[in-house]
């Protein structure tokens, strides 16, 4: 999901080397885990080297390895795990995926912010007006594997939304916040909340997403986007769609 953009040199040991970048943008003292992408080049599926990953913080020189090493920050598979992030550990994180003769390096931009400056790392997302549609709490994946009755609460600008009202729908286990009928006024900020528990402690995930309405005649897709322009996770099509519903190209 991110806008992935590739460079090569030559390091030793390793005739040919891809390079990706990534952004997260996340909260203090919630959960956050880093994913090391599985890039394709030339013929190499580097999604098979899982067990050949290694990650640094590039002002760092030492690797990040188990947890009985650190038991806040660890590397597990193709994750990187805080329990809980901080704010120092912002900065660039760098995994590598290698064989015998190529390797895949990413650098991944961390940012973490406090919770007040949440603004500063929302998720934009677009929806048309005037029909239904659907906003979604992004990046959850790694907290809800192998869990059961994921609840989230969703909030606009810091009010609790009501499952029982007939503008939302709310649907059990789903990162969605559905919209019966869009409207210009549903812009603004909104908010998801869900709890992690781990090993005895309870954490809060938090996702702000900043949400823009359009007008029916000219459609924006997809609707997710992350917070710098420098990594737009998504590109962005317009459409004109004509009364009769028919889609025609601009």
């Amino acid at each position: 999901n991110s806008n992935d953009k590739m460079s090569l040199i030559r390091i030793e040991n390793c005739p040919d080397h891809s390079m990706f970048f990534q952004y997260y943008g996340e909260l203090h003292g919630e959960p956050v885990v880093l994913k090391c992408p599985s890039p394709r080049y030339k013929h190499v599926d580097f999604s098979a080297l899982t067990h050949n990953i290694t990650w640094y913080k590039n002002d760092s020189k030492t690797m990040v390895l188990g947890r009985d090493e650190d038991p806040r920050i660890w590397a597990k598979g193709d994750a990187l795990w805080f329990l809980p992030a901080r704010q120092e550990d912002s900065g660039v994180y760098i995994c590598t995926r290698r064989n015998n003769s190529y390797c895949a390096e990413v650098s991944i931009q961390l940012t973490v912010v406090q919770k007040a400056a949440a603004r500063e790392i929302a998720y934009h997302q677009v929806l048309f007006t005037f029909t239904s549609g659907k906003i979604v709490c992004p990046n959850l994946w790694e907290f809800k594997t192998n869990r059961t009755n994921v609840e989230l609460q969703w909030y606009k600008d810091a009010l609790l939304l009501e499952d029982d009202s007939e503008k939302f729908v709310f649907l059990k286990e789903s990162s969605s916040l559905f919209f019966t009928s869009v409207l210009p006024t549903d812009s603004g900020y909104y908010t998801c909340k869900m709890a992690f528990p781990y090993e005895g402690v309870t954490y809060e995930i938090t996702r702000t997403i900043k949400l823009r309405t359009v007008e029916q005649e000219k459609k924006i897709t997809p609707i997710i986007v992350y917070p710098t322009q420098k990594t737009t996770s998504a590109a962005l099509e317009e459409r004109t769609a004509k009364l009769n519903g028919l889609a025609a190209k601009e």
